[in-house]
């Protein structure tokens, strides 16, 4: 262990005396753990068992970054000499304030980058390993936060591997299923590292289709979990984010469906929530989540990437189902051309410090965003005189009017104080099959559709910050 601080001072005291010494201020410029030793030396001394105490802390301060977005030292072209497209990904591992990446491109490229210093280090390459591939399509990787880095290596394969920082060495594991979907993996899937019940896992989504599972990190098993939502294919942009607690969170590229994975119940909620918006405020365009399409969770929401060759950024909160656009990634970096998120693009949170995101796009940029005080300290809602008028929430009531019959479901509903809402039907596979603008106070109003058939649907009221949902069963 090399000391990266020294100090010391000569001090008289008598038997018995006690007395406070104040050392030079050192600036630590790592993140992560480090170990405080203080020791005395006295000469004769009869016990000097007792002369020496330290402690563990954690840096988390981080350098005064300008918020918004910046570029920052881009990722090395050697040894492959490409850049970041299909199966790039990066991660951070919060124990030691590295931040890890892949190339995906075919390339073995694996590198590890310190957010303070500004710097990259090339890591060994990522082994061919049983399958005898490189990392490609639907390559993607998560952290568990201790030094272990853990992927997949998509391609058209079912390899499995973790990383050993410690060690600096590569170990591939147990491949991932083939079972129930009886697909390799090549795009449109996602993991995120959980710990369930004391248990760490990964949890996997294959992509393509509805493939879901988890791998016990101390068993070193598989275990294949109820089938994500949904009838239409998990393409490539489609992602997973875990918020630390109990939930995780799938976006599916192009269709823009978002479900939710609970952890108490380890199975998906039944009632969706709302998609990221296809069209942005910011650049008056009207844009699908493709390729490139990534989220990470931070400030106790999600920040997501739309990617599809374009810049947009996304913020969910979960309180109102809501999705706000944030500061869009400049569109020219230390490329020297336009060039906006594509294949390999990836975000992840640095903390509550930043988030570090890949452009990929066969480029070697990474970018660096800081939000503003709105996000970081948010203003408390502002109280009128009234007792309960306390922002947009609202108290809403819903009601489904039985029999419902095919093609017609009847809807009583409330809006509270609120003066107009919006009423969904979404079908099993999570599908909005009609939306309607409502007009308060309440009334009763009729949703009709050719594509209500027999079956389960849910009625989504909302209104301000206030949701409610219910379920129905259609019949004949």
């Amino acid at each position: 262990m090399i000391p990266i601080y020294q100090n010391f001072k000569p001090v008289q005291l008598q038997p018995g005396e006690q007395t406070v010494v104040d050392f030079t201020p050192v600036r630590l410029t790592y993140l992560g753990p480090h170990i405080a030793k203080c020791s005395v030396a006295l000469v004769e001394d009869e016990n000097p068992v007792n002369d020496t105490v330290s402690s563990l802390f954690k840096v988390l301060a981080r350098p005064p970054w300008a918020e918004g977005w910046h570029e920052v030292e881009p990722m090395p072209a050697f040894p492959s000499g490409r850049g970041v497209s299909s199966g790039g990904f990066l991660v951070v591992d919060q124990n030691s304030g590295m931040i890890y990446a892949a190339k995906g491109n075919k390339c073995q490229d694996f590198y590890r980058y310190d957010p303070i210093n500004n710097k990259w280090d090339t890591m060994p390459p990522w082994p061919d390993g049983r399958e005898g591939k490189k990392p490609g399509k639907g390559a993607t990787g998560c952290s568990d936060n201790f030094g272990f880095v853990y992927a997949v290596k998509g391609n058209n394969t079912l390899g499995f591997w973790r990383y050993n920082s410690y060690l600096y060495e590569w170990e591939q594991l147990p491949d991932v299923p083939y079972e129930p979907g009886n697909r390799k993996i090549k795009g449109g899937g996602d993991m995120v590292f959980a710990i369930d019940e004391g248990i760490p896992y990964v949890y996997l989504l294959k992509g393509q289709r509805n493939d879901f599972y988890r791998y016990n990190t101390l068993s070193n098993q598989w275990e294949i979990l109820s089938s994500a939502p949904g009838s239409t294919k998990w393409d490539r942009g489609s992602w997973l984010v875990y918020d630390g607690e109990n939930r995780i969170y799938a976006h599916k590229a192009k269709y823009h469906e978002f479900y939710v994975y609970d952890l108490t119940i380890d199975d998906w909620l039944p009632v969706p929530l709302a998609g990221m918006p296809y069209t942005s405020p910011t650049m008056l365009t009207r844009k699908r989540s493709k390729e490139g399409g990534c989220a990470t969770w931070a400030y106790n929401s999600i920040f997501a990437l739309k990617g599809g060759n374009t810049c947009e950024l996304w913020r969910y909160v979960l309180e109102g189902d809501s999705w706000t656009e944030a500061d869009t990634m400049p569109s020219f970096g230390s490329t020297g051309r336009k060039k906006r998120v594509k294949d390999g693009g990836d975000i992840a949170s640095y903390g509550e410090a930043a988030l570090f995101a890949l452009k990929g796009n066969k480029t070697c940029e990474v970018w660096r965003y800081v939000p503003g005080a709105a996000i970081v300290k948010p203003e408390p809602p502002e109280r009128s005189g009234v007792m309960g008028e306390q922002g947009e929430i609202v108290e809403l009531k819903l009601a489904v009017i039985t029999p419902s019959k095919s093609g017609t479901i009847r809807v009583n509903y409330s809006l509270g104080d609120s003066p107009t809402g919006v009423l969904e039907a979404i079908d099993p596979a999570g599908r909005i099959v009609d939306r309607i603008i409502l007009a308060g106070p309440g009334g009763i109003v009729e949703i009709k559709s050719p594509t209500i058939s027999r079956g389960v649907y849910f009625i989504r009221l909302s209104a301000g910050n206030s949701l409610r949902a219910v379920k129905v069963i259609v019949g004949q």
